[in-house]
Parts: structure tokens; sequence; C-alpha cells
């Protein structure tokens, strides 16, 4: 579960397919984001879609948040382009099918003669993902500290300058990094959930969960990010600061039942640091054996299951 933040500033999409439809329309979904410098959705932008066999296709536009949809359209090689008063146009093409049946495009635009920036902006983001890949952190950052140095209004660089600390497991700086950028986009709930784990894996477990327990039921759509969190403790050997978060996570998602059987685990490693025998000790043993049994209710068949039954056997 643990994930790597990966944020797209630029429009990088290559795919494998064929266009071999005689009609545009399909069963496949193209959809994406269009963003200014600052990673700020631009909303009512025009998006033309051709199917470049047929010449022909659909039209959309962005909303508030920059995002946009088509759904139906055929496998094969679209034209993409975006436009909107006050930016440059942008053209590209993109493979629909293959390894790609669903691309989103993340497109940023820059502002109307600005080209120049926007190209030394794409240019050195090219050159610091390549460095990425060959896991040359420092090199990269390097790269991303002068962009940002020259043009600060693109604060979503400060992403990127994160997922190199990330890399290099300094997660306080990137947390720190991703908190800049976080203050110019309060409403990104994904990235909200990477600098909670960022806290996390930080040691800092009380930013964390203000972090997380402040999103709204709707912004949280699973108990990913809850959960990373309360491993990051329990590999720290902190089980009550884990319990905290898989508390919440049982709170927002009672029907999951992994939220059990962590929340039971770290019962049982804090019951396990108690005087044997002690009031304390079976109070934990208590709560563990409660959650562990409902998990094993809800999931029987789950590969945890057999630990949970062991724990649970050790306890009679």
């Amino acid at each position: 579960m643990i994930r790597t933040l990966r944020i797209l500033f630029v429009c990088v999409l290559m795919a494998a397919g064929t266009a071999f439809a005689q009609d545009w329309k399909g069963k496949a979904t193209l959809s994406g984001t269009v963003t200014d410098p600052a990673g700020k959705g631009i909303g009512g932008a025009a998006v033309t879609l051709t199917f470049t066999s047929l010449k022909a296709g659909p039209k959309a536009k962005t909303n508030g948040q920059g995002e946009w949809q088509v759904k139906n359209i055929a496998n094969g090689v679209w034209a993409v382009k975006i436009e909107k008063n006050g930016f440059e146009p942008k053209e590209f093409e993109v493979e629909v099918g293959g390894e790609m049946k669903n691309p989103h495009l993340d497109v940023r635009l820059a502002p109307t003669g600005s080209g120049a920036a926007n190209a030394a902006l794409d240019e050195g983001d090219r050159q610091a993902r390549a460095l990425l890949e060959q896991k040359k952190f420092a090199e990269a950052r390097a790269i991303y500290v002068d962009l940002l140095a020259k043009y600060p209004q693109a604060t979503k660089i400060n992403t990127m300058i994160a997922s190199t600390y990330d890399g290099e497991g300094d997660y306080v700086k990137a947390a720190e990094y991703l908190g800049k950028y976080l203050e110019t986009d309060k409403n990104n709930t994904q990235l909200w959930g990477f600098y909670a784990v960022f806290h996390a894996k930080a040691g800092n477990a009380d930013e964390a969960l203000r972090v997380l327990s402040a999103m709204p039921p709707a912004a949280m759509k699973d108990s990913v990010d809850l959960q990373e969190c309360g491993f990051a403790f329990l590999r720290a050997k902190k089980p009550a600061d884990a319990v905290k978060f898989f508390d919440e996570a049982v709170k927002r998602f009672p029907d999951e039942a992994g939220n059990y059987f962590y929340r039971g685990l770290s019962e049982a490693q804090m019951a396990a640091a108690e005087k044997p025998g002690s009031a304390e000790m079976e109070a934990h043993i208590e709560k563990s054996r409660a959650d562990l049994t409902k998990f094993v209710g809800m999931a029987p068949n789950a590969p945890e299951a057999v630990q949970a039954k062991k724990i649970l056997e050790g306890m009679k």
C-alpha cells in the first residue's frame, strides 16, 4: 500500500495501439485536467477531440476544477486541442487503446505570451524526470529548485521537490515542500493524503491525524491514507500512535474488515508491552480479541485470517 508521489504538471503521454475503427464512437474514455502554471484548474477551457482517421470527433469543456471527460470513443489516434482565452493553446496527439485504454491527460496551459517560460519548464522537468528514473534525487532537485527560483508562479514545482525528498526518505522535507504547494491548493485532498503520510513517516502522529481527521467524508474515498499512517507507526514499534489511525479508519469505514485486523494487531502489540497480568495488559487484550474476532467473522478466507486466529488462540 505504500505509494510514491507522482504529480504530473506537464503533458507527457505516449502509448501503443492501432487505429482501425470506421467510426470515432467506441467504448473507451478520454479524460484530463487542465491547469495554469500554479497548478490550479482552468474552468471553461474548450477541448476539441479529432479522430485522425476520420477528421471528426466530439468536444468538451472543463469544469471549475479544470476537469473534463469524454466517454464512448474509439481506440486509435486522437488529436487533442485545448483552448482558453488568455492562455496559449496546446495541441498534441494521444493514442487510445492497448496499454492506454482510458488515458487521463494532465495539461498545463501557459498565459498568452509566456511560451518561452513554458518551454523552459517543460525542458527542465524532462531533464529532472530522467534523473529521477535513475534515482539521482539530489541532481533532479537542483533542477527543480532552479526552475522554481526563475518561475515562482509555478508553485506546483514544490510537489516535485517533495518527491525527490520522498525518494531519499527525508519525510520531514517532503512534507515541508508539499505543504508549500498546498498553501496554494487547499482543496487538493489527494495531496493532503500524501502530506499526512509524510508526517506519519517522519514520526509526527499529531499532524498526520489532524489532517486526515479534518477531511470531509466525501473527500476520503477509502482508508488507504489512514492505514499507511498506521503502518508507519507499527513499523516504528509505536502501536499507541498506530491505533489512533485505525480507530479513525474503523469509524469512517466500518465495513472494511482490514481496519479491524490492523487495530487488533496494534492492541496486541500494546498488550505485549504492558506488565504481565496488569489491568492495562488485560484491557488491550480484550480490545484486540474483539477486533480480531470481528475481522475473522467478516473475512474468514482472507490471508490475514490465519494470523488473526493464531493470535486469538494465544489469548486463551
